[in-house]
């Protein structure tokens, strides 16, 4: 089975579970005001970094939270207004889904544009060499974590089991799916291109020549050479496998038309329901 990466999905799905349990935004306002800590608290475990640099990383992050919240919390609350009004209309196919899964990846990379790590050239570049060893020690514990956990789902995981998790979470929503829909998201989820396994080697690529470029920051062109990695953070896949990428934007293109134009009409009003609700939680974020 490979990893099903479906942006659009996965976004209205994360918000969808934080309003699942509330029918105001109190959920998701708690857990969107929590992030700027957890991406805080995520950085610093890189390295033992001093008291400036730690100062430094949370002005980061608290100016990047702030530019979210004031600029692409509103475009993501207009985003899901639109989709909502389609779904109910049905007035969706294959095609417009796929420009709402480009559309979505552009809000997605602009928002990475505007993060600490792709505005990070100046601060790596200032890492001293103990540092930038232990840098490289996060990355290969992670990727010991990674490889452990992959080979213990191989062992333990099938096509069915898989399928069923994904029903779960969505049930959770209110929205129980047939046996008929979890065979369509079994299809779509054979379909998909590049499994964990290329995932990982293309990041493994990325994370060493990320770490090349940090032994080497004091040459001249370290700042742009190391911005224009950064850039290519989300984009590896797209620029490792250019047609996979293609195809596999096009199979979640279809099989996210094929579930909405399952659903019944129950499941349909919720869905309509929790969109809506986080609708409103976003546009109450944004105007903090």
């Amino acid at each position: 089975m490979k990893k099903f990466g479906m942006k659009t999905l996965w976004t209205i799905g994360v918000m969808l579970v934080l309003t699942a349990c509330s029918t105001n935004s109190v959920i998701i306002s708690y857990f969107y005001g929590r992030m700027d800590n957890r991406m805080q608290d995520r950085i610093l475990e890189y390295a033992s970094f001093s008291e400036s640099q730690k100062s430094e990383i949370e002005r980061s992050v608290d100016a990047f939270f702030l530019w979210h919240r004031t600029n692409e919390v509103p475009r993501y609350a207009e985003y899901i207004a639109a989709i909502s009004n389609e779904i109910e209309s049905n007035q969706f196919d294959q095609t417009s889904i796929l420009e709402h899964l480009k559309n979505i990846r552009k809000l997605s990379e602009e928002s990475f544009q505007q993060s600490p790590i792709a505005k990070a050239a100046p601060f790596l570049k200032a890492l001293t060499d103990q540092q930038v060893a232990e840098v490289a020690m996060h990355m290969k514990k992670k990727d010991e974590d990674f490889n452990e956990w992959y080979s213990e789902r191989q062992q333990s995981s099938d096509d069915e089991e898989r399928v069923q998790k994904i029903v779960k979470n969505i049930g959770r929503l209110g929205i129980k799916l047939n046996r008929e829909q979890a065979d369509r998201i079994k299809v779509g989820l054979n379909n998909y291109r590049g499994g964990p396994e290329e995932r990982f080697a293309v990041w493994n690529k990325w994370e060493e020549e990320l770490l090349d470029l940090l032994r080497n920051r004091l040459n001249d062109d370290f700042e742009n050479r190391v911005s224009l990695h950064l850039a290519q953070y989300q984009d590896q896949m797209r620029l490792h496998s250019p047609e996979n990428h293609e195809h596999n934007q096009i199979n979640t293109a279809r099989l996210i038309n094929d579930l909405l134009r399952s659903l019944t009409l129950e499941q349909k009003a919720t869905l309509l329901k929790k969109l809506r609700q986080t609708q409103k939680s976003l546009y109450t974020i944004a105007s903090r």
